[in-house]
């Protein structure tokens, strides 16, 4: 019998719980699995037939790389991967890499001079990077708001200000090429990193960065890129100004992202704004490590929470397109690093830099109270352990009001509603609509929530997936939660209360995924730390029969994940596209339903001329984008009385209705009024436009 106190007999409970549980999963999740190969029934009988050998074949060589890069190849991951992007980007995009790479560099050229100047002290290379890039970029929104409303948002004015931001505090450009050159040299000497759980996930890393690229590299085909953030962008560049466009609601909202789209929008087309997107992408993954590395001191948990970070579908379909929820997060994570900052060192320069990062995340997008909640927390908490708790309380809110409040100070102005277009009553509504009005609902909804997810995600992800977030914090979430008496560090309780207050308000109002990207990393993070510490110790076959079940497992959940990536971002036009085979028109014709009729009518629309448009919403492929008006009958708009209505009140040139459905044969109903009746110019198999005399 062991000892009074000894472990034994709890590590044998728990690898057989694991065993059980691993069981579970292999009996709950086939059926996700087999799902998405039979989607490829549908990209044609080529795919199907080969999706069983690819899987073996994917598999295996998981293992076998795992196995091969222990003595060598391993040194070599982070340059060959980087190396791979950066020629990849160079050759399909030179223009918008390079513009790209122009604004990383200017905004951590100005970041370091920023941080100097606070006193910041990252603790190494990789963190000095995020830091200095996040204090940068942060001080551009505020500082190239201020030139939008002068009006001077013009190519020279970007090149000008970019540049002078290398070359003027040239010792932090510098610094700042230094610390990307250290990185490499960091990772070829963490022998930590030829861990088996890292090896069997780097094929899997590999593939998801060559999936970003050929979307980051192909036309935006996403709903909200085509019909806000594009034309709104567009709009900012042609106009050269920040101004807010009234066909446009969206732009009442913060528009943070949209100032740093307009750089690459003007500079390089929309191929810059993909690019600068996909910059912030790899920026958040960045943040994802130093959070891990801040709560375990591991850089071996670092590198596999962030991959499995990247590998969720819904964010990593959010960080391959155009779309404000990466940034956003992207700051917020950065908020609350630099609040694990402080509990580590206490020194209050990094709560104003919190501070700050919170702001941007504001300045970006609303649903940043989410995390806004436990990060003001956590910084009230800072604040009142200073010895001048007022003092430091005004300096914060000073940071904040400087830098975000403009945003809702400018919609208040305009609108009396400082965060119109939406109500609070409309949120209210949506969260009874989805959760339920009683207690005992809303604790139905959160317990269910996460099985949820898993396994009927369609509701809470923008697309048909089951299973947005993939299987892998299903799989590993009990290693996690064994790995509790880990959790007594501060770093580790400050993230661990941060994820509980966050998922409480998400769940209570909107459950959408991408509205949780930081959530899901800090849960991928201690799911990771559970997963060495459960692989650790044990020379025994049974130690073997342990670890190899935790690879398995691995493996198994990246397949699931790199499947649901390729389902929702990937086609054989792509593929056509970069190989050369079609241009981009012939690509967007066969990809988007909605291009074609949009085609036509950029070549007959006269200047100026005004389109009411039902369900065909790409507002940047359309003539005349401000005279764009949609209605999606999704949000229940679609009632024949209240669509005539807003025509009389429109009176468009052209209407577009679906060739198929109840409103396919209505257009004489839309427009009662109308003699003679509006002419059908333009049939396809998905619309029709019919031009009103």
């Amino acid at each position: 019998m062991p000892a009074p106190g000894s472990t034994k007999p709890t590590r044998g409970l728990t690898q057989v719980a694991w065993y059980a549980w691993v069981a579970c999963v292999a009996v709950l999740t086939p059926r996700l699995l087999l799902w998405h190969v039979e989607y490829y029934k549908t990209r044609g009988p080529e795919f199907y037939r080969i999706a069983p050998f690819f899987l073996a074949a994917l598999a295996a060589g998981a293992v076998l790389y795992a196995l091969l890069r222990r003595k060598l190849l391993w040194r070599f991951e982070l340059l060959a991967m980087g190396i791979f992007a950066l020629v990849v980007l160079l050759c399909y995009q030179p223009r918008a890499t390079l513009v790209c790479a122009l604004l990383f560099f200017a905004a951590s050229s100005a970041g370091g001079f920023i941080a100097r100047m606070a006193k910041l002290a990252p603790p190494g290379p990789l963190d000095r990077v995020l830091v200095r890039f996040g204090l940068g970029a942060g001080a551009m929104i505020p500082a190239f708001f201020v030139i939008g409303e002068m009006r001077l948002f013009y190519p020279g004015v970007f090149l000008g200000i970019l540049a002078a931001l290398i070359v003027l505090p040239y010792r932090d450009t510098i610094a700042a090429v230094s610390d990307l050159r250290a990185l490499d040299g960091s990772w070829s000497g963490a022998a930590e990193l030829r861990h088996p759980l890292i090896g069997a996930g780097m094929i899997f890393a590999f593939l998801a960065l060559a999936l970003t690229l050929i979307a980051a590299l192909t036309p935006s085909t996403s709903f909200d890129a085509l019909d806000v953030h594009l034309p709104s962008v567009a709009h900012y560049a042609s106009s050269h100004s920040i101004g807010v466009i009234k066909q446009i609601d969206y732009s009442y909202f913060p528009q943070g992202s949209e100032i740093l789209w307009t750089i690459g929008y003007s500079l390089a087309g929309q191929a810059g704004v993909r690019a600068i997107s996909v910059l912030f992408f790899a920026m958040f993954l960045i943040s994802v490590f130093c959070l891990a590395r801040e709560c375990f001191a591991d850089d071996a948990v670092a590198v596999t929470a962030t991959l499995w970070t990247a590998t969720f579908p819904f964010l990593h379909w959010s960080g391959s397109v155009i779309k404000n929820d990466m940034p956003m997060s992207f700051f917020q994570a950065l908020a609350l690093y630099a609040f694990l900052r402080w509990l580590a060192v206490k020194r209050f320069e990094w709560i104003i830099a919190g501070a700050f990062f919170l702001a941007q995340s504001f300045g970006i997008k609303h649903v940043a109270l989410f995390g806004g909640i436990p990060l003001a927390l956590f910084t009230g908490y800072a604040i009142w352990k200073q010895p001048r708790r007022w003092r430091a309380a005004a300096v914060v809110a000073l940071v904040v009001v400087l830098t975000c409040s403009f945003w809702t100070i400018r919609t208040y102005v305009l609108t009396g509603n400082p965060a119109y277009p939406q109500t609070p009553r409309n949120t209210y509504d949506g969260a009874v609509a989805e959760h339920g009005a009683s207690l005992l609902e809303k604790v139905a909804r959160f317990a269910t929530l996460p099985w949820t997810i898993v396994f009927h995600g369609e509701p809470t992800f923008e697309s048909f997936l089951p299973s947005p977030a993939g299987i892998v914090l299903f799989a590993f979430f009990p290693l996690a939660l064994c790995a509790m008496r880990q959790w007594r560090r501060p770093a580790v309780m400050a993230c661990v209360v941060f994820a509980l207050i966050y998922f409480i308000y998400w769940a209570a109002i909107l459950s959408i995924v991408r509205y949780a990207m930081v959530l899901f990393a800090v849960a991928a993070i201690f799911c990771a730390q559970g997963a060495f510490r459960f692989y650790a110790g044990g020379g025994s076959w049974i130690g073997m029969l342990k670890r190899f079940s935790v690879v398995a497992t691995e493996i198994y959940c990246l397949i699931v994940a790199l499947l649901g990536m390729m389902v929702i971002e990937i086609n054989r036009p792509q593929l056509a596209l970069l190989a050369h085979r079609i241009d981009e028109r012939t690509y967007l014709e066969s990809i988007l339903d909605h291009y074609r009729s949009l085609e036509y009518l950029q070549k007959v629309a006269a200047p100026g001329s005004a389109t009411f448009s039902i369900e065909n919403c790409s507002r940047e492929y359309a003539p005349n984008p401000l005279q764009f008006h949609c209605v999606r009958c999704s949000t229940g708009a679609c009632d024949p009385a209240n669509l005539a209505r807003e025509i009389d009140e429109y009176r468009p040139r052209y209407i577009i209705l679906p060739t198929r459905g109840p409103l396919s044969a209505s257009v004489g109903a839309l427009t009662p009024g109308a003699a003679p009746a509006p002419a059908r110019i333009y049939r396809d198999e998905y619309f029709t436009i019919y031009q009103v005399p």
